[in-house]
């Protein structure tokens, strides 16, 4: 099954026993065309329908707080409504919630109430602490579910580059311990049930960030870096659905990353799906022209999957 024609596989390509992966017909060809971006440039306006809680405590350790900002649909809806956290990307080296507020805010706006989180960057945790710290939030957002009107059943991950490698590694690793972290909240589930996962790696690469995160840059372990890959984790037909959304013009991580994972996700009989942008830059979430796109693709997918929602709301 050749994973560089991603775009030519359907169901009839498939064994049975795979069929949960859903066909390449499926399949958005974006062609727009846009300046560069990077993981470190300004976000974009946060604007929208929805109420935010700021600087709620999500995890501590030892006096190290951290924290994430609430967006909550002003929408008035009859039942909880499904919550996201937003996982921004740069190399693990920055771990602020200010940058994707955007996308959390995006999500509100659409219905799905969103959780802008901070982690420790790689400067300050190597791995797996930024994965402790995904782990956390979303114990958080389950304990505290009823507070804001959420529904605990119903959590999804959202992150992009660096947040998408964490966003897709923390819902293949359900019941890890070693990766669950003292971070707070001990007795609640970490499980989530969608992945939206944008220009992510699916495994260590030799790029510096990687050296730097695990620790390894001088002499690479290949037994942790195994351990690190989202690939090598996954459970046949037990993995929460994904979304995979990258541009085949992506000079920073390349589109082959996310076809190793489409491909892997797929012949494991989990649930995928991909979005194939054409002309953007790899940070596309911060420009303009692919913005709203992605987020209705992403909004819907959770809508679908979490069961709320109303992606054409704004």
């Amino acid at each position: 099954m050749p994973s560089s024609t991603i775009d030519r596989l359907t169901t009839a390509s498939l064994p049975r026993s795979v069929w949960a992966w859903r066909p390449m017909a499926a399949v958005l060809a974006i062609m727009l065309l846009s300046a560069c971006s990077d993981d470190s440039r300004p976000p974009l306006p946060v604007e929208g329908r929805f109420s935010v809680v700021e600087n709620l405590d999500y995890a501590d350790y030892d006096g190290r707080i951290l924290r994430l900002d609430l967006y909550i649909p002003d929408e008035p809806v009859s039942q909880p409504v499904p919550v996201v956290i937003a996982v921004r990307g740069g190399g693990f080296r920055r771990g602020d919630k200010e940058a994707f507020a955007p996308i959390a805010g995006a999500m509100a706006d659409r219905g799905i109430a969103a959780a802008s989180i901070e982690y420790r960057t790689s400067a300050e945790a190597l791995f797996p602490g930024a994965i402790h710290d995904t782990k956390a939030a979303v114990r958080w957002l389950r304990q505290h579910a009823a507070d804001y009107g959420l529904d605990a059943s119903a959590i999804g991950a959202i992150g992009g580059s660096a947040g998408g490698y964490l966003s897709a590694y923390l819902g293949v690793t359900t019941g890890e311990q070693a990766l669950e972290g003292s971070g707070g909240s001990p007795e609640v589930a970490s499980s989530i049930q969608a992945i939206v996962a944008m220009a992510p790696e699916a495994e260590p690469t030799s790029q510096p960030w990687w050296g730097e995160f695990l620790d390894d840059a001088d002499d690479p372990d290949e037994t942790l870096r195994a351990y690190a890959s989202t690939l090598t984790q996954l459970d046949a037909g037990e993995e929460p659905p994904l979304l995979l959304i990258h541009s085949a013009d992506d000079n920073t991580v390349p589109l082959s990353q996310s076809q190793k994972l489409f491909d892997a996700y797929g012949q494991s009989g989990n649930q995928v799906d991909i979005v194939v942008l054409s002309g953007a830059p790899h940070a596309f979430w911060y420009e303009v022209a692919w913005f709203p796109g992605a987020m209705d693709r992403a909004a819907a997918f959770f809508a679908a999957e979490l069961g709320a929602g109303n992606p054409t709301a704004h």
